[in-house]
């Protein structure tokens, strides 16, 4: 009671036109052109910002981490996708058409998954190992 909504800020894998307020692509749910702000907007009568979700880290780092993040911060997302995101001079860098960051096509970022996924199933193996030793 008595507070009120300032604004929405989606933040998404996938490939998000950030001042359209539109995810153009999330290929892992399959969902394409879905125009997040003009569906929101309306509906909580505040205003909506989108992003992708890699970009969406760097600006909370910019707004609430290391104070040295603020100026140039590099980010990279290895998790259900692998994403990459940069900023300088304190701007954070969309690219063309909002498509920097999107490198889970390069092989080399799928072969850095592919390994994450391997060097995680050894961490957790091992910690069973250390709990059961334990006993």
């Amino acid at each position: 009671a008595g507070r009120q909504l300032l604004g929405i800020g989606v933040a998404s894998a996938g490939w998000i036109d950030r001042p359209a307020g539109l995810l153009v692509e999330h290929e892992a749910l399959g969902w394409r052109r879905v125009p997040l702000a003009r569906l929101l907007e309306p509906r909580f009568a505040v205003q909506v910002d989108a992003d992708s979700h890699v970009r969406s880290l760097i600006r909370a780092e910019q707004l609430l981490g290391e104070p040295r993040a603020r100026t140039s911060t590099l980010a990279l997302f290895v998790g259900n996708v692998v994403e990459a995101a940069f900023a300088i001079g304190e701007q954070v860098h969309g690219g063309s058409r909002s498509r920097a960051g999107a490198i889970a096509h390069l092989a080399e970022a799928v072969e850095l998954y592919r390994r994450m996924e391997a060097w995680e199933a050894g961490r957790a193996a091992q910690r069973l190992a250390e709990l059961t030793a334990a006993g």
